[in-house]
């Protein structure tokens, strides 16, 4: 189930943020927000990175649920069971619980103690999304995969050369899917910077900067057809 409401519409809302507030959209720096108990394990609406898990991961819409008892809190003591979430029946989804508060749309909950996986750190991937209202492509293919997968983890350094994005709509969002792992991490956005060069707009860096993509990654994107021109 995709549990974000019109991400689309959300990233070209905040489109003009980007350009002064930088890139960093996942983290949340809120405090002292209700959790989740289940089976007497604490779960919370950020992951282990401290981002929104409800921003920051897409469950695939065709995921199945069911029901479980829950204690829904501040974080105290006094855990007894007083309301239900759901829980995904897949093993690769067992670390979020989804649950409706009254009044609230969906939230992602996770697992408190869980470690993502994350690219920066060498984590297994698997597959790369590239897409906007127009446009849907998914790269499967190992050795396009690896060579993507290096650029997005470049694009999250900040000691490398980089631009100031566009001030141009046009762009596609960018997931990756981890192996053996359900969900999609929302990464970024594939944008063009202020010279018309390709490149890639990190959530993960707190900066207005885009990192300029190689001629060898054009190509491969170009050749899906994936352009912005």
């Amino acid at each position: 189930m995709r549990i974000k409401p019109d991400k689309m519409m959300f990233f070209v809302g905040i489109a003009m943020i980007l350009l002064f507030s930088g890139c960093n959209l996942n983290v949340d720096y809120s405090v002292d927000k209700n959790v989740l108990v289940y089976d007497g394990t604490v779960y919370r609406e950020t992951d282990s990175y401290g981002r929104n898990v409800s921003t920051a991961w897409t469950i695939p819409e065709t995921s199945k649920t069911h029901k479980v008892s829950v204690y829904y809190g501040s974080d105290n003591e006094n855990r007894k069971n007083n309301t239900t979430a759901e829980q995904y029946d897949a093993q690769d989804l067992d670390m979020f619980l989804l649950y409706t508060a009254p009044g609230s749309e969906k939230t992602l909950y996770c697992k408190s103690s869980y470690d993502f996986p994350d690219y920066r750190e060498g984590a297994s991937v698997e597959a790369i999304k590239f897409y906007n209202t127009n446009t849907e492509i998914t790269f499967h293919e190992k050795g396009k995969v690896d060579l993507l997968a290096a650029c997005l983890k470049n694009a999250a350094d900040d000691d490398v050369v980089s631009s100031e994005i566009a001030d141009d709509m046009n762009d596609y969002l960018i997931e990756i899917k981890y192996s053996d792992f359900g969900a999609w991490y929302t990464y970024g956005k594939l944008v063009k910077d202020i010279d018309g060069h390709l490149s890639i707009a990190c959530y993960d860096v707190n900066t207005p900067e885009v990192y300029t993509l190689s001629e060898e990654v054009v190509d491969v994107l170009a050749s899906s057809g994936i352009t912005l021109y």
